[in-house]
């Protein structure tokens, strides 16, 4: 069993499918449970990570690689971004331009901070992703739009990670993106939700 620290790490968050944009949490298991499972999900997440990182450039060429699988999924999408409306849909010349290779950047370093706070406590991860979430929402970004990016993430990873990348760490990555995606959707919800207020 686990014990008080270990049931409140977990007991405030939300399990659901990364590929689902439905707002209920997983069916009912015990707290302890859920959390034992989070944390080798966690801990698999990490250890995989390392080897992300050891890729010479890994934040471009991981970029690259989810980018063009997000926008091979959805073309129309490229126009959410800012150097995507430089250059027509599913253009190649795009993936070399410097505003899309800092911008994959940015987004492999986001990724690269949350795992690297995924071990601690979470209320400041949380705090980060929700306001991420509000942001993403005044960008134009759809809860449709986010089982698309974590299809393409999971699909990036076994690209880039090769037989490391087998069905115990994919659940694990599963778990974890389904904690970031959920926790971003309520933060975008929240910002809608001030928006309308206002």
């Amino acid at each position: 069993s686990c014990g008080h620290k270990e049931e409140a790490r977990y007991s405030t968050l939300k399990f659901v499918h990364p590929f689902s944009i439905s707002r209920q949490p997983e069916p009912p298991r015990t707290l302890c449970s859920i959390g034992i499972k989070h944390k080798m999900a966690e801990e698999l997440v990490v250890s995989s990570w390392k080897h992300v990182r050891a890729i010479r450039n890994y934040k471009e060429v991981a970029g690259e690689i989810l980018f063009r699988k997000i926008f091979a999924a959805v073309p129309p999408i490229q126009d959410k971004f800012s150097f995507g409306k430089k250059f027509q849909i599913g253009a190649e010349e795009m993936y070399s331009d410097p505003d899309f290779l800092r911008h994959a950047s940015n987004v492999t370093n986001m990724l690269d901070k949350s795992i690297s706070m995924l071990t601690r406590n979470l209320t400041p991860l949380l705090a980060i992703l929700k306001a991420m979430g509000a942001r993403h929402y005044e960008y134009g970004v759809l809860p449709e739009h986010y089982p698309v990016v974590g299809e393409a993430l999971i699909a990036t990873l076994s690209d880039v990670l090769g037989p490391r990348f087998n069905e115990e760490v994919k659940s694990a990555w599963l778990m974890i993106y389904g904690l970031i995606s959920s926790t971003m959707l309520e933060g975008a919800k929240q910002a809608e939700a001030s928006a309308s207020s206002g």
